[in-house]
């Protein structure tokens, strides 16, 4: 689906004292800009999750389209995280979509002139949609906002609690399940979103694939990590959990040793298979396909790239293990 571009930066307004920050804040700077890439990649997301997910009684629409996410109204410059459209042949709901990591009283300020510019300039229902990982967050991002006498706003929260659970890899579009896997992962039985999370990015490009798959495995915490380490070890494969620290510290950490520019971009070409492999062996685990130890080797001692990427695209819809790698 082709959208028009547009930029995630985060409110930009008048200057004052710093809020108050919520003292679980903040988390990588990196979780903002997936969460906010999830709705831009499939802006429907948007429009499913407010319905199904949150309950909103949305008007029929045929299309949803990411659309300039700049707000401004006179001379001060508001912009939401990003803007999606609904339309059918003419717009019908607007959403303003905030990706929020952490407790920001400014926020309370700029949200309502989201939705009023929102509708003033597309004539149509909006909303704020509000999505954070953090339960603490989405129980304050809820509370109602007083503008004035009879005049109260709120915002749409799609918080932890409110995002399905997504435990088949197949069961939604992996935008979602990346979702389910960061609001689940750590909790009771979340194993089963993380598994199903994994093996749904694999139907993507190797550039998301690596940006969700890293993103999933820095926010599991340690005891989730054992046990997929565990899931893997059981299904007979390989379990690497480094990956991360390889590629985007392993080359920089060789140049800096050698002095040579070339260490970082090897360490990270390095890393970049070694997580493919370990992404392919996960969603053939996933699925159900038994490799045997020395396939299982083959793949793990494989430095093709794209050799890789074209087993990982077969991987997310086969099943048997020939349908993987009998292609040459």
């Amino acid at each position: 689906m082709s959208h028009m571009p547009t930029t995630s930066d985060d409110l930009k307004g008048p200057q004052s004292a710093a809020p108050p920050v919520h003292p679980s804040a903040p988390m990588p700077s990196a979780l903002h800009e997936v969460l906010v890439e999830l709705f831009r990649e499939r802006p429907e997301l948007a429009a499913t999750l407010a319905r199904d997910a949150l309950g909103v009684d949305l008007p029929a629409w045929t299309s949803a389209e990411v659309r300039e996410a700049d707000l401004s109204q006179a001379v001060v410059e508001f912009r939401a995280d990003l803007v999606v459209l609904l339309r059918d042949n003419v717009p019908v709901f607007a959403f303003a979509i905030e990706a929020q990591l952490h407790i920001d009283e400014a926020k309370r300020y700029s949200w309502p002139v989201y939705g009023a510019a929102l509708r003033a300039r597309w004539r149509c229902p909006v909303a704020v949609l509000v999505v954070t990982p953090d339960p603490a967050v989405a129980t304050w991002a809820a509370r109602p906002i007083t503008l004035g006498p009879n005049n109260v706003f709120f915002a749409l929260v799609l918080g932890p609690k409110a995002v399905p659970w997504i435990t088949e890899a197949d069961a939604a579009p992996p935008e979602l399940a990346v979702l389910s896997g960061l609001a689940h992962g750590n909790e009771p039985g979340g194993l089963e979103t993380v598994v199903a999370a994994m093996a749904a990015v694999a139907t993507l490009d190797a550039d998301h694939l690596e940006i969700y798959y890293e993103l999933i495995i820095k926010g599991l915490t340690e005891a989730t990590r054992k046990a997929l380490e565990s899931y893997m070890n059981t299904a007979g494969r390989q379990f690497r959990t480094e990956f991360a620290q390889r590629y985007y510290g392993l080359g920089s950490a060789e140049g800096k040793a050698e002095g040579k520019a070339e260490g970082k971009a090897e360490g990270k070409a390095e890393g970049k298979v070694e997580g493919l492999a370990v992404a392919l062996l996960t969603v053939l685990a996933a699925r159900g396909i038994d490799v045997p130890l020395p396939v299982r080797d083959e793949i793990s001692a494989t430095t093709d790239l794209a050799c890789l990427t074209d087993w990982m695209r077969r991987a997310s819809t086969a099943s048997t293990l020939a349908d993987v790698l009998d292609h040459q």
